[in-house]
């Protein structure tokens, strides 16, 4: 059985778990469509029928392109472009995933377990934070709008939702 204490902290946990999996998914989906723009301006760029058009024009002009899929490739390789959208799409999912367990034990807080489950649930939380502090960069103004979004979704009239 939880405490008022714990029944507080699972409601804040469970909002800032929502969150969370917004805020990864958007993440995930804002890198996944820059990859897709890199990758469609490094195949047009380094076609054949660019390459010879260019090679009848300016030599500057040439090299800048070259620059400009040297730059792309390397932003790819340098960031592990691949293994950042694989890591972000983990997230969404595992926090979603938590979200979801500490919206079935909000409906639970008598349990006999509830205090194992909700001990479990922040180990899980713990477990993810570590992954999102070491394998990704915080945008404070994207966490501020979906944790903002969470919070007014549960809200009336000021008072949350129990």
């Amino acid at each position: 059985m939880l405490t008022q204490h714990q029944i507080e902290t699972l409601w804040q946990n469970k909002m800032a778990a929502e969150a969370r999996s917004c805020y990864f998914g958007e993440l995930a989906s804002s890198e996944s469509k820059l990859k897709r723009i890199i990758s469609f301006i490094t195949f047009i760029a380094s076609s054949g029928a660019v390459v010879t058009l260019l090679s009848k024009g300016p030599t500057c002009l040439a090299a800048g392109l070259s620059l400009l899929i040297a730059i792309t490739s390397g932003y790819t390789t340098a960031t592990n472009q691949d293994g950042k959208i694989k890591t972000l799409g983990h997230l969404h999912l595992e926090w979603l995933r938590l979200e979801h367990d500490y919206d079935r034990l909000w409906s639970h807080t008598g349990d006999a377990r509830a205090e194992l489950d909700l001990d479990a649930c922040l180990q899980r939380e713990r477990e993810l934070s570590e992954t999102g502090a070491t394998e990704v960069g915080h945008d404070a103004k994207r966490w501020k709008y979906w944790i903002d979004t969470i919070h007014k979704k549960h809200q009336t009239g000021g008072h949350v939702q129990t």
